[in-house]
């Protein structure tokens, strides 16, 4: 009885196995470029959404020039708004005008304190 031997199946066994290996080399490659691709368009978009367009609205606003006030001694928002609010609007908006826009969270006043006016 001869017993045949399978060489070539072995090899080839040996030879499937490394071009499976391959495969998933190549593939695993392919996996890496494309998330490095995706995070740099992700990113090029937020830095786009976020900056890109400040240079046009900027273009279109004009500086406001609001008229400026020396707090003298015993003055208060109150007395400051009553005085200059404009007849359409409440003391209590004028003063939240005055606190957002000279950036106070207090009411409280100083002698010789500089303040913008609405």
């Amino acid at each position: 009885m001869i017993q045949t031997i399978p060489f070539h199946s072995e090899a080839r066994s040996a030879a499937g196995s490394r071009a499976a290996h391959r495969s998933n080399g190549h593939a695993g490659r392919l996996v890496v470029i494309a998330a490095v691709l995706v995070a740099l368009l992700v990113g090029s978009g937020a830095i786009m959404l976020f900056a890109g367009d400040s240079d046009v609205y900027a273009a279109d606003m004009q500086p406001v020039n609001h008229p400026a006030i020396v707090v003298s001694s015993g003055e208060s928002l109150w007395t400051i708004a009553a005085v200059y609010k404009s007849s359409d609007e409440t003391i209590k908006e004028y003063i939240y005008k005055i606190k957002k826009l000279n950036g106070l969270k207090e009411s409280s006043l100083r002698s010789g304190q500089k303040l913008l006016l609405p």
